[in-house]
């Protein structure tokens, strides 16, 4: 009986396996093994990728024209803007029709109402810019008792107004432990002055 010998013999060529060829002694086996591509992989790819693509640029488009819904937002900001213009011309008792000319007097632009509150006395004020240009206004109003005698008075500046436009607005000049509250009876506007900012 013959001895079984561990190690091939020179002249045995390596055992055929895993689908390749036998090899001859000493040369280093193939690597591991693969299994070849599938005819047509690459193609099926490139379809995959293009739906993919094609899916995502009707996404898009969807999301810009959609139910037009940036055109629906626009709308309803414009009119909330125009709601809000119409409740301070009816305020401050503005005609819907501004002349605007550049020789209008800045004393025409100013007026103001006063109330005692909790919290002092309340000055609420409209500004209507009737010049061509946007300005700035530097304005003073005294408070007076029921005799016209001047008790004090307060400055107010109030930057940019656009041309035609009318703002309204109220701030507490005087505060509630001031000695001379109770015996405010009416405001006036002392002065007011208007800086186009175009110059």
């Amino acid at each position: 009986m013959t001895d079984a010998s561990p190690f091939a013999s020179p002249s045995s060529p390596t055992p055929a396996g895993y689908g390749y060829p036998p090899q001859p002694y000493g040369q280093l086996p193939p690597p591991p093994y693969a299994p070849p591509s599938r005819p047509g992989s690459k193609a099926t790819g490139w379809r995959v990728a293009t739906f993919v693509l094609g899916f995502l640029f009707l996404a898009s488009c969807a999301a810009h024209l959609g139910d037009g819904t940036g055109d629906s937002d626009k709308t309803a900001s414009k009119n909330q803007v125009q709601r809000e213009e119409d409740r301070v011309k009816k305020a401050c008792k503005v005609p819907d029709d501004i002349t605007v000319s550049a020789d209008a007097p800045t004393a025409s632009d100013v007026t103001a109402t006063g109330t005692t509150t909790r919290d002092g006395y309340r000055v609420t004020y409209c500004i209507t810019n009737h010049s061509p240009e946007r300005s700035d206004y530097r304005i003073r109003f005294e408070f007076l008792d029921a005799s016209g005698y001047v008790l004090d008075s307060a400055p107010l500046k109030v930057e940019s107004i656009p041309s035609g436009r009318t703002l309204l607005g109220d701030f507490t000049p005087i505060d509630a432990d001031a000695r001379i509250l109770r015996d405010i009876s009416s405001i006036r506007v002392r002065s007011a002055e208007r800086d186009p900012l175009g110059r």
